[in-house]
């Protein structure tokens, strides 16, 4: 396994093997590296068979690992094969595509989960094969069923597609399916250093993965929810889940148009209470929902119009700092600095807006602390907006948007269903708002947190080290001690030999005993 700099993965509960590589320790005190980055853990995740903080789930209800702030994507875990391989898969509705990294490929980098082992060759599907023209991504490579995807960010996935079973349960014997998967043999910038090694693609298309387990009998309904929280989540096959519910559910129709994607139409959108005048429902409706990208992104016209009502809200015009000191970020974009955790939790209660989606009938409310993101920088606590700017038409809704709402996608129906939620998986974890989300979650600064566990981490470490050492110090002392007294013993031994078996010489005169 790669030697990985970044923070134990909680979300997954429990570690089964850290290794630490001292090699980073030293070139921190040399002051070659900073200090949280002094440590590289080489880690093999067993993720617990059962515990009373997670919710039970069923075959049609699955834990979503992962969050917005850490590791900007959200994942479900399947188990792949005879052997049932753990592969973790993020959840895509931009894309259609299932795929992992699997024990063929030539360059995969290294992730939290081995790549899984194909069960037998003769499970490659081959260019003639039907099942080889269901799947919308394939084409035909040295005669084998082949995929090559480009995504928006610059990433490429580019493998082979083969047969393989697939359970969503590690102790589950009978209830599995055998589709086709991925098998990835190539994956480059994002997808070769993310710890997750697999997508899962639930866009529009036909026969992906949903369909087949519909299709199959495996869920009653062709539908499925994602319900995502800052960490973590409930994803929901073939059915809803209305305990997770706060409100009613309401539908909205998806723009009927032949594509791969999940639009809706909006009527208007609202910052506070200022409606924003750039918007164009004719001209302008066009939103996408893809829980693949982290963050959302607008046109021009409505982005610059958003942020200006955002810094108005906050009396930034006015040369009031109530939303921290903004600045223009070239990697991160739009931010707002603080001193301290404490004034970004007021900005976030008393000054940043409600930004509001009327959706047909339906008003969605999206809460600042949904729709930005941290960072530190120089020792500052710095918070995001969670939006940009897309150049062509399509305003993308990324996951940031779907944040405590159960997003609800019936493809029979071309409707979704939205409705708040809760969607915890841990009963434990607090989910108020503001100060206690942030603090509690310590999600308000990634940096912070790699540098208290890092610190943390070496101190244990220093004491193993030092203990050690003492350890080999008291040994060598010990031996050098006995071997002295070895030595001693000899010499007496000598000693009485010669006193009793020769001659003494005293005063030039030898005396026999």
């Amino acid at each position: 396994m790669e030697n990985y700099h970044f923070p134990i993965f909680i979300h997954d509960k429990s570690i089964k093997l850290i290794r630490i590589n001292y090699t980073y320790i030293i070139l921190f005190i040399f002051n070659e590296i900073p200090l949280y980055q002094a440590l590289s853990f080489d880690i093999k995740v067993k993720q617990a068979k059962s515990s009373s903080d997670i919710r039970n789930l069923s075959f049609k209800t699955h834990n979503i690992f992962g969050s917005m702030f850490k590791l900007h994507y959200y994942y479900i875990n399947l188990y792949i094969g005879n052997s049932k391989e753990k592969q973790g898969f993020i959840l895509d509705t931009g894309s259609s595509i299932l795929t992992s990294s699997c024990s063929l490929c030539k360059n995969c980098g290294r992730h939290i989960y081995e790549p899984y082992k194909i069960d037998s060759k003769k499970s490659i599907i081959s260019c003639g094969e039907p099942k080889c023209k269901m799947i919308s991504s394939s084409k035909c490579k040295n005669s084998k069923c082949s995929f090559k995807i480009k995504y928006a960010e610059g990433s490429i996935l580019e493998g082979i597609f083969i047969n393989q079973k697939i359970f969503f349960n590690e102790d589950e014997k009978k209830n599995n399916i055998e589709i086709p998967i991925g098998c990835t043999l190539n994956e480059n910038n994002f997808f070769f250093r993310q710890e997750v090694n697999g997508i899962i693609g639930l866009n529009n298309n036909k026969n992906n993965f949903i369909d087949i387990l519909y299709k199959s009998g495996k869920i009653k309904n062709n539908i499925f929810g994602l319900c995502l929280a800052h960490l973590g989540g409930i994803f929901t096959i073939g059915e809803i889940n209305n305990k997770m519910h706060k409100t009613n559910i309401t539908y909205v129709p998806f723009l009927l148009e032949k594509n791969k994607y999940y639009k809706i139409n909006i009527n208007s959108i609202f910052v506070g209470n200022k409606k924003i005048d750039s918007y164009n429902k004719d001209e302008d409706n066009n939103f996408l929902l893809d829980s693949g990208a982290t963050i959302s992104y607008f046109n021009n016209k409505i982005f610059e119009e958003i942020l200006n009502k955002t810094l108005e809200n906050c009396g930034y015009f006015n040369r009031k700092a109530n939303c921290g000191s903004y600045k223009f970020d070239s990697v991160y974009g739009h931010c707002f600095y603080f001193n301290n955790i404490f004034e970004l939790n007021e900005a976030i209660k008393k000054y940043w807006p409600i930004i509001s989606f009327n959706i047909e009938e339906y008003n969605y409310k999206w809460h600042p602390e949904n729709y930005y993101f941290n960072i530190t920088f120089n020792n500052e606590i710095g918070a995001c907006m969670g939006f940009n700017i897309r150049k062509n038409k399509n305003n993308i809704l990324g996951e940031n948007w779907f944040i405590n709402h159960d997003i609800i996608f019936d493809r029979k129906n071309k409707l979704l269903g939205i409705a708040e939620a809760d969607c915890y998986q841990n009963k434990n974890i607090n989910k108020t708002n503001g100060l206690e989300l942030i603090d509690i979650k310590s999600i308000y600064s990634e940096d912070k947190n790699n540098k208290n566990i890092s610190i943390s981490i070496i101190i244990i470490n220093i004491i193993i080290i030092c203990g050690i050492i003492i350890f080999f110090i008291l040994l060598y002392f010990k031996n050098k001690k006995l071997k002295k007294v070895i030595i001693n013993k000899k010499l007496i031994i000598r000693y009485d030999i010669l006193v009793n078996n020769i001659d003494i010489v005293q005063n030039n005169v030898v005396y026999h005993k």
